[in-house]
């Protein structure tokens, strides 16, 4: 399994990623003869400690993407009997690393409003 050493930030583990919509979209737009939106650059959190992925709702919305579902997300804040809904969104990643490049083509994520182009724990 490929892996990489990265400095640990005040801010924490920081990671350049783009991120578009994904794959099986980008086909049904191509094939409805509608432009796909060009992949944004963001920074990344990893988070080891997440459960899943989410990223800032602010990107979603300028790419366009469709929620697919919702899901219950229990964090710090939220209580066992009452977990936070989130919205679910498919998108496509591409790890930016000068020795590794990964891609995933369909990735579930979580819409995330607190921390402005951060995702956390890509898979």
């Amino acid at each position: 399994m490929p892996h990489y050493s990265l400095k640990i930030t005040p801010q924490g583990a920081l990671v350049q990623f783009h991120v578009g919509v994904s794959g099986p979209r980008a086909t049904a737009l191509l094939a409805a003869g509608q432009p796909v939106p060009a992949s944004i650059p963001i920074t990344g959190l990893i988070d080891t400690g997440a459960s899943c992925t989410s990223i800032d709702a602010t990107i979603l919305r300028q790419l366009a993407i469709p929620s697919t579902g919702q899901i219950q997300v229990h964090t710090p804040s939220t209580q066992a009997s009452a977990p936070h809904i989130a919205n679910l969104y498919d998108i496509s990643l591409v790890l930016v690393h000068p020795l590794i490049t990964r891609k995933f083509d369909a990735m579930p994520v979580t819409e995330h409003a607190n921390r402005p182009h951060l995702f956390t724990n890509p898979r």
